[in-house]
């Protein structure tokens, strides 16, 4: 309101006018009023025939399933109907565990769980709606993949696991597997764990040297060489089909061990005729020789460890080129896999010891005296054979195979031109995947909530 006037001056002297009070603040605008109330709470909203397909595993699949009252029996039918239709584009699914392959929810489709249907459909709207709908894999190693969608797809209110069973040899899990640039995802309050990648395999120990031959040209007698370590995996690789486990490399190649140093000379003895012969010196036979002392053969080599393989990677949501939002959720990755280990190389085999050469045939000397019956006179004899060979080298033993690289742990991985928007969300990784051991290790893994 207005001030006070001045007070009058006094009669005579005439006094000055009074000064004018201050104008008072105005009052602050009235707030808008909120919304009309729909009269509609949460727990009683019901799903709208018009645009949602509904599935609960009491219902049953069909080209016309999905109305409120005949639910389709599994997510893909239900996606399905949703896809072919031109007003539906939400998939309402009920609690339950649910293990399908090849999910794929369609640009323009939202998939929604925390409902609950037992005859007439109840909306869940606590803070752990989205543990009551699971999905998971039957087989594959993604619970869902999105391909050049060409648009969004949206999932809320779930809760995405890996398969059941463990992940193979070097596997790598997924929980959302997105790649293309038209490919744009939208998780809302969901829930992803994944278990634990599959680790690589151990390499396979080389093969033993073969034995030595039997006969063979004489050399130096050495020992073979040795084979080299093969050499550890670096780490693995990502590309638009995903991570690509890294294996170390085979064991290098041993050598034969040397045949053995030449045996000695042999001799010859002059005959006339073979021991048991009869007497008869019309003409003499060829001198009995023997033969040279034989080499050792050397051993044949170790036979190559095999390398490790790759251990696989864990990742929630993996991305390439494609656009990611996720808001109010979790994202609980698993361990990468462990790298195989390397083998150790075959042993080379030993070399044989040298030998005597062999004797010549036994044969007599033949005499006239006296004449003129020939008689068979002196012991008989032979040729020798020369004295053993050297022994043959042993054969090297083969290199040892290197290691395989351990697998990542991701809960977000982008590749590409990938890109991510991560709100009120928490990102736990696993943890990385060990290097696989041998003479040369593999490469370890990486462990990050993203990259």
């Amino acid at each position: 309101g207005g001030g006070t006037g001045g007070t009058a001056g006094s009669a005579g002297t005439g006094g000055g006018a009074g000064t004018a009070g201050s104008a008072g603040t105005a009052g602050a605008a009235g707030s808008d009023g909120g919304p009309p109330d729909s009269g509609v709470t949460c727990e009683d909203q019901k799903p709208d025939a018009a645009t949602m397909v509904t599935v609960a595993p009491s219902g049953t699949d069909g080209a016309s399933c999905g109305a409120p009252g005949s639910p389709c029996k599994t997510i893909k039918q239900g996606l399905a109907v949703t896809a072919a239709s031109s007003t539906k584009n939400t998939v309402v699914v009920a609690a339950a565990n649910y293990a399908e392959d090849g999910l794929v929810v369609p640009a323009g489709v939202t998939l929604q769980g925390g409902w609950t249907y037992e005859s007439q459909w109840q909306h869940l709207c606590t803070a752990d709606a989205l543990t009551k709908t699971i999905v998971r894999p039957a087989t594959d190693n993604a619970t869902f993949r999105l391909v050049d969608l060409g648009g969004t797809a949206r999932i809320e209110t779930l809760s995405i696991q890996s398969r059941s069973s463990a992940a193979k040899t070097g596997e790598s899990l997924y929980g959302v597997f997105a790649t293309g640039a038209t490919t744009k995802v939208v998780l809302d309050h969901v829930s992803i764990t994944l278990a634990n990648a599959g680790g690589g395999s151990n390499g396979s120990t080389g093969s033993g040297g073969g034995n030595p031959v039997s006969i063979c040209t004489p050399a130096g007698g050495t020992n073979g060489q040795n084979g080299s370590a093969g050499g550890g995996a670096p780490k693995g690789s990502y590309t638009a089909a995903g991570y690509q486990p890294a294996s170390g490399a085979s064991g290098g190649t041993a050598t034969a061990g040397q045949n053995g140093t030449p045996g000695g000379a042999h001799t010859c003895q002059p005959c006339s005729v073979p021991k048991g012969s009869p007497c008869g010196c019309g003409s003499s036979i060829a001198d009995s020789c023997g033969q040279d002392g034989k080499p050792g053969c050397g051993g044949g080599p170790g036979g190559p460890g095999g390398p490790g393989t790759g251990g696989g990677s864990a990742i929630g949501v993996f991305l390439w080129d494609a656009d990611l939002t996720i808001l109010d959720s979790s994202v609980k990755s698993g361990n990468g896999g462990k790298g195989g280990s390397g083998a150790s190389g075959g042993t080379g085999a030993t070399g044989s010891a040298g030998a005597l050469g062999n004797l010549g045939f036994e044969c007599l000397y033949c005499s006239m005296t006296p004449p003129p019956t020939p008689i068979c006179v002196g012991a008989p004899h032979q040729g020798s054979g020369g004295t053993p060979g050297g022994k043959g080298g042993t054969g090297g033993t083969g290199g040892p195979g290197g290691g395989g690289a351990g697998g990542d742990s991701y809960a977000v991985y982008k590749g590409g031109s990938a890109s991510a928007t991560v709100t009120t969300t928490t990102l736990t990784p696993g943890s990385a995947g060990p290097a696989g051991g041998g003479t040369q290790p593999g490469a370890a893994g990486t462990a990050a909530a993203q990259n």
